[in-house]
Formats: C-alpha cells, sequence, structure tokens
C-alpha cells in the first residue's frame, strides 16, 4: 500500500503563516493514519480565523471521494445531534458508491470512518478510509488520536493568530500613541508660542505699536521682510514696514495685500522668474523665494522669506493674526479717544480764544461806531431834537444789527430747504447766483442733522461771499445710508487748505466731533467743500 507523503490542501484561511502552520501539523497527522493501515485520510477543520480541509493521498480521484464520504457523514451527524465529539463507521456495501470502480478494484473491500471532535471555538473532522483488514477499534483509536491532536493544532493554531493580532495592535497602538505625544508636544509648543507672541503684541508701544506687530509676525517663520497695513476712515493704508524694503507699493486693485484683506483670503506666492507679474508686491519681493498675504480684521500683513513657506508656517501666522484682532480693536478705539481728547482740548483752546476775539471785536465796534452815533445825538440834542432823533434811530438799527450778528446761526422754525433759499436769495442779492439740489430729501433729516448741515452751509456761504469771486454756487444734500453728504460747489478762484479760515476749521472739528469729516477740493474755477455727518437712527 503506497504512502503519499505530501498531503494537498485547500485551505481558506486569513492568515499565510497561519496556514503554512496547521498545514505542517495536520500533514503529519494524516500520515500517521496512513502509516498506521490507512488507504486515505481527509481532514476538515474550522474556526474563527477560517476554514481548511487537508488530502491524503493527494488527487482529483481521492478527493472527490472522500468529500462525498465527509459529506454523508456531516448529514447523519446533523440528524443525530452530535455537537463535540463522536465516531460514524460506514461498511464496504455503505462506501462502494462513493468510491468507484478506479479505486476499489480485484474485489478488494474498504470501511472507513469519520471522526468528529469539536468546542465552542472550533471544529476537527477527519474521515479515514482503509481496507477490511485492518482492524475496526485500532482504525477508531487512531482516528479519534488523529482528530484530538488536529483540534489542539487548529486551537493552538487560533491562539498563536490571535496573539499575533493583538501583538501587531499594541505595535501599531504604541506607534499611534508615540505620534500623537509627538504632534501634541508640537501643538502644545506651538500654543506657548502664540501666546508668548499676544503677550508681547500687548506690550507694544502706542508710538511703534504696527512695526512691532510686523517683527512678532516675522518670528512666526523663517521671514527676512514684512509690511503691515491697517485700516484708517475706512480706507487700507500702510502702517509699517521692515527695513529690507528699499520702496512700497501703492495699496490699490493690484496689490496682493489689498487683495488679501479685501477677499479676506491667505495669498501664497512663490517666486517664478517667467511668469508674468500679478501683484506689485510679486515685484517688491522678488529677490525673496516666496511671499505670502494673511489678513486680520483690522489690516493685513504680508510677509516674505527667502525659503518656501509651508503650510505650518502658515497657519501659524494665520492663528496670531486671529488672535490679535480684540488687541487691534482696542489699539483703535484707544487711537479714536486719544484722538477726540485733542479735539475737545483743541475746541476748548479754540473756543475762549474765539470768546475773547469777538469780546475784542464787540467792544471796538461800540467804540468806532455805537459810541460816535451816542457823541453825535448828545450833541444833537443840545442843538435840534429832530435831528436827534434821527441819530437815535441810527443808533437802534445798529445795535439791532449787531444783535443779529451775534445771534446763533440757527433754522428756528423753518426747514433746512427753506433756511437755505433765504440764504441763496441773500447771496443773489450781492450778484451771485446758487441753485438748491435735491431740495425734497432735506427736510427728511432729523432736526440736529439739518441744524449742522445749515450751519455748515452759512458758513461755506459767507466764505465764498469774503473770498472766492465767485459767480454761481450750488448746494446740494444726499443720503447714503447712514450718512449725510452735504456739498457747496463753487465757480470762485479756489482756497488753499491753510487758508480756510477760523470758520471753516472750526466746523471741520465740530465735524470730528460728532462723528462727521469735513475736507475742501479746490482749484482755480472749481471749489467744493464737503461735509460728511452722521445721521442718528
Amino acid at each position: 500500500m503506497s504512502i503519499f507523503p505530501e498531503p494537498s490542501l485547500v485551505w481558506a484561511a486569513r492568515d499565510a503563516d497561519e496556514s503554512s502552520g496547521v498545514r505542517a501539523a495536520l500533514g503529519s497527522l494524516a500520515r500517521l493514519n496512513v502509516i498506521a493501515g490507512a488507504t486515505a485520510c481527509l481532514i476538515e477543520w474550522r474556526n474563527s480565523h477560517g476554514d481548511g480541509v487537508l488530502h491524503v493521498p493527494a488527487g482529483p480521484r481521492w478527493n472527490a471521494a472522500l468529500s462525498a464520504i465527509l459529506a454523508k457523514a456531516t448529514r447523519q451527524i446533523i440528524e443525530e445531534s452530535v455537537t463535540s465529539r463522536e465516531s460514524v463507521r460506514f461498511a464496504s456495501s455503505e462506501l462502494g458508491p462513493f468510491l468507484g470502480d478506479s479505486i476499489v478494484r480485484d474485489g478488494s473491500r474498504v470501511s472507513g470512518v469519520v471522526t468528529t471532535n469539536a468546542t465552542d471555538a472550533a471544529r476537527v473532522r477527519v474521515v479515514t478510509v482503509a481496507p477490511d483488514g485492518v482492524a475496526h477499534s485500532r482504525l477508531e483509536a487512531v482516528n479519534e488520536l488523529v482528530a484530538r491532536n488536529a483540534l489542539s493544532s487548529v486551537i493552538a493554531s487560533e491562539h498563536r493568530a490571535s496573539r499575533d493580532f493583538w501583538r501587531k495592535r499594541a505595535l501599531a497602538t504604541h506607534g499611534e500613541l508615540a505620534k500623537t505625544k509627538a504632534e501634541l508636544a508640537a501643538s502644545e509648543s506651538e500654543v506657548r508660542k502664540l501666546d508668548d507672541a499676544v503677550r508681547s503684541v500687548l506690550r507694544l508701544r502706542p508710538r511703534n505699536r504696527f512695526a512691532g506687530l510686523g517683527s512678532l509676525f516675522a518670528k512666526m517663520g523663517p521671514f527676512e521682510a514684512w509690511m503691515v497695513a491697517a485700516t484708517e476712515d475706512g480706507e487700507l493704508r500702510l502702517a509699517a514696514a521692515s527695513t529690507a524694503l528699499a520702496s512700497l507699493p501703492p495699496l490699490d486693485a493690484h496689490s496682493a495685500l489689498a487683495d488679501s484683506f479685501k477677499r479676506r483670503a491667505t495669498i501664497l506666492r512663490t517666486a517664478n522668474r517667467n511668469r508674468a507679474s500679478v501683484y506689485r508686491e510679486d515685484r517688491l519681493f522678488e529677490r525673496f523665494s516666496s511671499y505670502v498675504c494673511v489678513p486680520f480684521h483690522e489690516g493685513a500683513v504680508a510677509l516674505a522669506s527667502n525659503s518656501v513657506i509651508d503650510d505650518t508656517v502658515v497657519a501659524g501666522v494665520k492663528a496670531l493674526a486671529a488672535r490679535i484682532d480684540p488687541i487691534i480693536d482696542c489699539w483703535k478705539m484707544e487711537a479714536e479717544n486719544e484722538r477726540l481728547r485733542r479735539l475737545v482740548r483743541s475746541l476748548g483752546l479754540r473756543m475762549f480764544g474765539a470768546i475773547d476775539t469777538e469780546r475784542a471785536r464787540i467792544a471796538r465796534d461800540l467804540h468806532d461806531h455805537q459810541a460816535q452815533l451816542l457823541a453825535a445825538a448828545r450833541l444833537a440834542l443840545e442843538a435840534d431834537p429832530d435831528e436827534a432823533r434821527g441819530v437815535f434811530k441810527q443808533l437802534e438799527q445798529a445795535l439791532r444789527l449787531r444783535m443779529r450778528e451775534l445771534r446763533p446761526a440757527t433754522l428756528g422754525r423753518s426747514s433746512l430747504s427753506e433756511a437755505l433759499r433765504y440764504e441763496l436769495r441773500r447771496l443773489g442779492d450781492t450778484g451771485v447766483k446758487g441753485r438748491l439740489a435735491h431740495a425734497d430729501l432735506m427736510d427728511a433729516l432729523t432736526r440736529p442733522v439739518q441744524q449742522l448741515c445749515y450751519q455748515v452751509a452759512r458758513e461755506a456761504l459767507s466764505n465764498v461771499i469774503r473770498h472766492s469771486g465767485a459767480s454761481r454756487v450750488e448746494i446740494s444734500v444726499e443720503k447714503r445710508g447712514s450718512r449725510v453728504r452735504l456739498s457747496i460747489l463753487d465757480n470762485g478762484k479756489g482756497i488753499a487748505k491753510s487758508a480756510s479760515g477760523m470758520g471753516l476749521s472750526g466746523l471741520a472739528e465740530r465735524l470730528e466731533l460728532m462723528g462727521g469729516r469735513f475736507r475742501i477740493e479746490s482749484r482755480p474755477g472749481s471749489t467744493r467743500l464737503v461735509a460728511d455727518i452722521p445721521e442718528p437712527a
């Protein structure tokens, strides 16, 4: 009887190393059956990691026969509710239909044994076919031994697979923990770096705050040059720049700094001498490898480096920009408060100076004009009472005129359009033609704004009469959102800002105190005085 040293293995395992280990163990056990006198042997196993079938001898004829015997035994085992350990015998007459003429020749008779050995975690079934001359007790004992050892090998294999699995998981987890620990340490380092930078920003002095801010941004990465822009009066303007920059670009539509602030987007540019410039900063930073523009709430910063700027550095700059937003707001409020304090002090000094000047003027007028009329009246009383009455009438008219001049400009019960039409008619008496535009919109303004518009227009018209030599004047009032724009345009010779007079300067300061703005656009033949006034809700 032949012994086949190499078994055939049909395998469905999840681990190649595990399958080779089980193959060797089960192959040895199958050979033990053959050595004990078996003609052929099949071992079928299953556990949580996979399953497999091993045949001795290898070959399609025995494989099919043994598989058919296993199927028959399995049905019988299921019918008898066998769950753990059981042997099933098959006589020659029962095996004949499965073995066929190609296996059983010369009237040879064979019998078979199917042994099942199982636990909750694994199961093994061993099919053995042997000549009738082999004792059934011996065949069953060997089959039982093979099944028991095969089950132990399968369970051991499962334990090894489980051990290897958890060992790999432990190694992977250890690696992940080490990586997470390193990332956490790096994150904590970045947070400390940011906290230090924010504390440094808080310590910056008002005189060089934005220059210090640019230096702190440069320390967030390998940056050699920088520019900081901040909003002022609603416009983005350069606030500070490093000494490495020879010239500074205007912040217009072609500026990367202005575009970054407008779109609230980070712009990262790398040097490419063969590429056409898109932004002015492309030329400004052309000797650097790359530059980045990052916006913040009230401005933007541009940073240039001699090396390529990576995403980590950009993230650090953006994080600092986000952290300083409240600080920049405080800076702007402090600057505005300081400006208003200076304005109040200036207005106070101007007010007291104006009071003294007006007192001197009144005293001079009374001495030069009214005192003369009183002296004439006294002489007329002694000479001619009728003449004296005429002198007293002149004196009364002069005093009324002075009282009107001393009374502050006010609308009284008139609307703004009515008051401005009256002023334009007075202007017409001097030979200057006047026009009022958008008169229907003026009376819808709040009363305080109408009053302020009237005072600005009255002072501007007085300036036109005294200085401009104009022949035409146009007054217009427009409302844009929550602000009112008053414009007085004349065709005079023009005035310089430095020569705008005490009255216009005082109005400009008063407008600033109320949150408004006053500007003069003047050239020969066209002078426009514009007052921008906030409209209360």
